[in-house]
């Protein structure tokens, strides 16, 4: 069976300061690169750009698999064959599409900006780039100082 290929940006763990393109991926790499690299806390998907390149690849279900498992070989959860097996099942049909997530209505994102203005403050009294001198007494003196280390 011909798996159609594709090609996206893969931010790493939804981080969008670390990123790595990917130029000939299947739809089955793509879900377990998302499964991987999940979201960001602000709802970023890990995919991005995705498009279809135009090639394909003759792949069976079994082979797909068996790819994914020896290029995504992390123990545990976070490995190929566990992804795939969580998402798909064992032995079941493999996706030959991708489908980019329905993005989130802007209100439903965890973290995300709202409408911010910016507004003109008076400052308190004057502004000065030094402190006020601390007034020490000793013995019916008044003696100032520049800051808190002044011996005085």
């Amino acid at each position: 069976m011909i798996r159609p290929l594709y090609e996206a940006t893969i931010l790493l763990n939804g981080s969008r300061d670390n990123s790595v393109h990917m130029p000939s991926v299947t739809a089955v790499e793509l879900y377990v690169l998302r499964a991987i690299h999940g979201k960001n806390e602000s709802g970023t998907d890990p995919i991005i750009n995705p498009k279809k390149t135009g090639k394909g690849v003759n792949r069976t279900d079994d082979q797909e698999r068996a790819r994914i498992g020896t290029r995504y070989n992390a123990p545990g959860q976070f490995g190929g064959i566990a992804i795939l097996n969580a998402l798909y099942g064992v032995g079941n049909r493999l996706p030959m599409e991708y489908e980019a997530p329905a993005l989130a209505e802007f209100s439903d994102l965890p973290l995300a900006r709202e409408d911010e203005e910016i507004v003109e403050m008076e400052p308190d009294g004057n502004i000065s780039s030094l402190p006020e001198p601390h007034v020490i007494e000793a013995k019916g003196k008044k003696a100032t100082k520049s800051s808190v280390l002044d011996e005085g």
